[in-house]
């Protein structure tokens, strides 16, 4: 069973390409929610190499991310994070299915494999 908040109204949320102008609020996010974050040069980098690069928006605000390489035959998710009052709604969720959804356009999804660092969303890894 998948945790669920019910003390907030979903708002609605697009998920769209990650755009230089994003890059200040995702670094926000990623230093706001890992120990060891990576650096607003190092989502440019993944932007400008053409790593599948998407954010999460309620309206104009980002409120989650996702980085994914393709190539050699595979995808691998790099990094995938949603803001801490939007987790627990089903964004994480989305935004996971949407990127597994660009891997299988590109012919590399088989099967998954996760290594999750955030353990207070376990529960949306469950499929």
């Amino acid at each position: 069973m998948v945790a669920v908040r019910h003390d907030m109204e979903a708002p609605a949320v697009t998920i769209r390409a990650m755009h230089d102008a994003d890059l200040p609020a995702v670094a926000a996010l990623e230093r706001s929610s890992y120990l060891f974050p990576w650096t607003e040069g190092i989502f440019r980098d993944c932007v400008r190499v053409g790593y599948v690069c998407r954010v999460a928006c309620a309206e104009d605000d980002v409120i989650g991310y996702g980085v994914m390489s393709v190539g050699a035959g595979e995808a691998h998710i790099l990094n995938l994070c949603i803001r801490d009052e939007f987790r627990i709604v089903g964004f994480g969720r989305r935004l996971l299915e949407h990127m597994l959804e660009r891997a299988a356009a590109s012919g590399r999804y088989s099967a998954a494999n996760f290594n999750v660092g955030h353990w207070g969303n376990i529960s949306c890894w469950r499929f």
